[in-house]
């Protein structure tokens, strides 16, 4: 609990003097001397969007939410983003001295001039001196057992029971003092923490003192805390912790490290560690007779903590006077310069077999060895001689091959030599120090590979081989076989000196690309951290090469090393960060290490990764070495949280209660907007979503973004479906959400089937009309055919039989004078015979196909053809019966072609016309030749004059066809018609 500023000034400057030169001299005399290494890696401040810095609450809610109280308002937390609250949201103060949740998820807050405002529904509400409470002044707010709200304020206890303030009766022990804390027992005992009354123990309905604890050293208590079995914890004020036996004050044991400390707050873990909270002094987690200590120099925002809050996770809230930490029990420690790092960029990170101390090694300025959490250089190693420290390999006599830009040294008792090359080469780069299973040490510099044997470097490769540019790493095959990544590919080493050397064979794809770091998994993959193309995975079983990357979840696509533990959990340093891989089968879970949870930078150093004995990885970036422990992640992994903020139809909210039952929205109101928060406040950053819509998500749609939208939906049922998941596989129950878009009334099943009954009727009414008159238009031409050729052909076929007679009876004098005009009369009355039969060929609908227009074609010129001797033919004409003809169509090719056809009789001197017509795909050619003497088109007068040819041309362009006229002097005639069928 905490306590305001009822004793402001909290502390006078001298007293505050006193206590931390107390503290820190207790700490110099009573603990063997640590570093003071990154333990807390992230704090929460107002830069982040916390609404102030001054943190005197907090609580973890049951949706996940962070719950921040500060002397400026409210912050609420989902791991990415705040929300702040006020008094223009409903508050009744902004400073909120306490928070506490009821089982149903109502949320309570203390506050220090507004009473009580509580939040439940989104919406908040205030209860204060004109509902019942002693004091607007609250300090403390607790729920019992009993589902009652303890409130704790400067005029007394009262509780809140139904939304109703229940005040204490006037013999109960608990008006007119001033309460800082209020702590339940699972047996229904309160007890109440007081400024100057002591440590009240209270039960009963209504509540009533029933033992005020005895034997205290002070009654002003500053904080007071429930542990695990109901033990109490409380803090006098000035004196040190103690808890509650036997229903008597008893001090903690006499450590000197927190006996006398003046504690401002006070919590108890779930595993019974006892977080007590100073003001300047930092925070002390007691454990039995262990003591820990965090402050400024661990991370810790302020080294004043007034709240605590202990998440699901795990994760520890920490509320100072410089905004939230936030602690996850030694995940990752950084050792940096601050802890005496003679630099801060660290090379290599090596583990000696004899002792389980660490080797670090850096760019310059010695090799630290680092033991029992002391840093020590190694004296002699601050050489000019060492730059780039890349390997350190410890022999079985305790001296140190060290590789480094400027070659192998051997390092023993302080002293520092060089070991030239057996082939006197000298070495550069020497990145990789590696013992082969059988004992053998294989080193690699820039540009060939040597074997350690009777303290020296003797080469594997001859000094002619210049094909290796850049060695970076190599990888041991057995049997004299090594794999080597350089920065133009894999080359392959195989036999002893001079080994072969050739690019290797299954990974050519790799060549000219720079590959960091190899390593074989145990199934016999191979990993290569490459240079801008992720991580390569190679399966020689299949031959198949495939790559992670930033699109399949790392977190950068340059891998700089590579390290598997135990487990087969594969590790990945990168420029941003670290990747855990999870392999299964061909699926690849990946989560990431960065900054944020405590690497010393994002920035990690090629190499420099490796695994120590006791299973924790240790990293090197350029912001110090960094380890750690996956077994803290692994005690505390829990789901993440899904939370729908809010649903949207255009512009109107839906509230989750509407949504809920299923509801219909209008045609109309088809643009749907989702809105969700995954919590998981440990790795919020790794959250992601899976969702889909039905009938519009064809599968589960993969994002981060917190939002989801859907624009133009179709009329139907609908079911969304969505869950908060993390990379290592956990997620949140999936939830379900249904909904209904009905459609216009037009598309209704009773609209559409009266649609289909009054247009089907009216298609029916239209048909049965139409052919009706059809079939009285196919009677009319039909008797119009008849009446024509009865009538008006009988009629010419007289004038033309009289017209002939005339001559005859007449003297020859007057015979031989009308003889032209009765000629004129009977060849008129010829022609119009001929027009009339073709207009009666016109007409009659059973005669509209295009067999019947070749057929009337040939039959009309029949008697002008036997009198010219000319043979004519017609060619593919059964198979066109069924191609129908419009009547203005047939007449126009009708009279082409019997201007043509009368041309090659009159003019063309031949014996042979060849008629030919074809029907494809709606396009008609009709083709008319003969073999007589032809003529230059280009002339385009044949013998005989007159337009025929240009009335010819003119009927097919306005059948929307073209007429071609191929001709020459004694080759005959072609002519063509083409286009469209109608």
């Amino acid at each position: 609990m905490k306590n305001s500023d009822f004793n402001s000034p909290r502390c006078a400057l001298i007293n505050c003097l006193f206590l931390h030169t107390f503290f820190l001299l207790c700490i110099s005399l009573s603990a063997t001397p640590v570093l003071a290494q990154t333990r807390i890696h992230r704090n929460l401040t107002p830069a982040e969007g916390l609404v102030q810095s001054q943190v005197i609450s907090l609580h973890e809610d049951s949706q996940g939410y962070l719950w921040i109280g500060t002397y400026g308002g409210l912050s609420r937390w989902d791991g990415l983003n705040f929300r702040n609250y006020s008094t223009a949201d409903g508050m009744g103060h902004k400073e909120v001295q306490d928070i506490a949740e009821s089982p149903d998820g109502t949320l309570f807050f203390a506050t220090k001039g507004g009473g009580v405002s509580i939040l439940k529904d989104g919406q908040f509400s205030v209860l204060n001196e004109n509902d019942g409470l002693p004091s607007s002044v609250s300090r403390s707010i607790a729920v019992l057992p009993n589902g009652d709200v303890a409130v704790g304020t400067d005029a007394g206890l009262c509780l809140i029971r139904n939304g109703k303030v229940i005040a204490p009766e006037k013999d109960s022990g608990l008006n007119n003092i001033l309460v800082v804390g209020v702590a339940s027992t699972s047996d229904g005992k309160v007890y109440v923490a007081t400024w100057g009354d002591g440590l009240l123990e209270a039960a009963g309905n209504p509540l009533k003192v029933i033992n005020r604890v005895a034997d205290l050293p002070i009654e002003k208590i500053r904080a007071l805390a429930t542990g695990v079995q109901d033990q109490i914890y409380f803090v006098p004020a000035g004196e040190g912790i103690y808890s509650l036996n036997n229903q008597q004050g008893q001090p903690l044991a006499a450590d000197p490290t927190y006996g006398g400390l003046d504690f401002i707050s006070l919590a108890v873990r779930q595993n019974g560690t006892i977080m007590a909270g100073t003001e300047n002094q930092g925070l002390l987690m007691i454990q039995g007779a262990t003591t820990d200590h965090l402050d400024s120099t661990n991370g810790l925002a302020s080294n004043s903590v007034y709240a605590f809050s202990e998440g699901r996770d795990g994760l520890l809230f920490l509320g100072t006077w410089g905004g939230v930490s936030i602690y996850n029990q030694d995940r990752i420690i950084t050792v940096g310069s601050q802890d005496g790092l003679n630099q801060s960029i660290v090379t290599s990170i090596n583990f000696s077999q004899r002792d389980n101390s660490i080797y670090f090694g850096f760019p310059d300025q010695g090799i630290q060895k680092y033991q029992h959490q002391k840093l020590t250089t190694l004296k002699g190693t601050d050489n000019d001689a060492l730059h780039m420290v890349w390997d350190v390999h410890e022999n079985p006599d305790g001296s140190l091959l060290l590789g480094s830009d400027y070659g192998v040294h051997r390092y023993l008792s302080g002293k520092l030599e060089e070991i030239p090359a057996g082939d006197g080469s000298q070495l550069r780069s020497v990145q990789s120090l590696m013992e082969t299973p059988n004992g053998d040490l294989i080193v690699m510099d820039m540009h060939s590979v040597y074997q350690w044997e009777n303290q020296t470097l003797n080469p594997l490769l001859s000094k002619a081989e210049d094909r290796i540019q850049k060695a970076n790493d190599i990888l041991d095959m057995g049997s004299n076989h090594y794999l080597l990544a350089t920065t133009t590919g894999v080359f392959e080493i195989s036999g002893t000196f001079p080994a072969k050397v050739s690019p290797y064979h299954p990974l050519k794809d790799l060549q000219d690309n720079t590959i960091w770091d190899l390593h074989q998994l145990a199934d016999g993959r191979l990993l290569m951290g490459t240079n801008e193309k992720g991580l390569a995975v190679y399966t020689p079983e299949t031959s198949d090469l495939r790559f992670l990357n930033t699109e399949t979840g790392l977190s950068d696509n340059t891998v700089l090393a590579i390290v598997e533990d135990s487990d087969g959990q594969v590790y990945l340093s990168t420029n941003r960060g670290v990747n855990i891989l999870n392999s299964h089968g061909d699926n690849w879970q990946v989560k990431h290490l960065s900054h944020r949870d405590g690497l010393g930078s994002d920035e990690c150093v090629q190499g420099a990764l490796a695994l120590s004995p006791d299973g924790y990885l240790w990293v090197g970036t350029i912001g110090g070495a960094s380890r750690y422990d996956k077994n803290r992640d692994n005690a505390n992994a829990t789901n993440p949280l899904l939370k729908i903020n809010k649903f949207s139809i255009f512009d109107r909210e839906i509230s989750q209660e509407e949504f809920a039952s299923q509801p219909s929205f209008s045609h109309r109101d088809n643009y749907l907007k989702i809105e969700f928060t995954g919590i998981h406040l440990p790795h919020p950053e790794n959250v992601f979503y899976r969702y889909r819509l039905s009938s519009v998500d064809q599968d589960w749609v993969q994002s981060q973004r917190q939002y989801v939208q859907y624009t133009s939906l179709t009329p139907g049922r609908y079911k969304f479906e969505i869950s908060a998941n993390l990379p290592n596989g956990s997620h949140s129950p999936v939830q379900v959400w249904q909904f209904t878009i009905t459609p216009p009334f037009w598309r209704t099943w009773w609209f559409l089937a009266l649609s289909i009954l009054v247009v089907g009727g009216s298609v029916g009414l239209i048909i049965l009309f139409r052919v009706r008159q059809l079939l009285a238009l196919e009677r009319l031409r039909t008797r119009i055919a008849a009446d024509l050729h009865d009538d008006i052909g009988a009629g010419l076929t007289e004038i033309s039989i009289v017209s002939s007679l005339i001559p005859h009876k007449l003297p020859t004098p007057e015979s031989q004078k009308i003889e032209p005009d009765v000629d004129r009369i009977a060849e008129t009355s010829q022609r119009l015979i001929s027009s009339m039969s073709d207009i009666v060929w016109l007409v009659n609908p059973k005669l509209d196909s295009l067999f019947d227009l070749l057929a009337k074609l040939g039959e009309s010129n029949s008697e002008m053809l036997a009198e010219s001797g000319i043979r004519f033919e017609d060619v593919n004409l059964d198979s066109l019966k069924k191609v129908k003809l419009r009547m203005e169509y047939r007449r126009q090719l009708l009279m082409i072609f019997k201007e043509a056809i009368s041309n090659a009789i009159k003019y063309s001197e031949a014996n042979h016309i060849r008629l030919e017509a074809r029907f494809s795909r709606g396009n008609l050619s009709i083709i008319l030749t003969d073999n007589g003497t032809g003529f230059e088109p280009a002339n385009n007068k044949p013998r005989g004059g007159g337009n025929g040819l240009v009335n010819m041309q003119s009927r097919a362009h306005t059948l929307g066809g073209n007429l071609s006229i191929e001709s020459a002097p004694g080759k005959g005639t072609k002519i063509t018609f083409q286009g469209p069928a109608n």
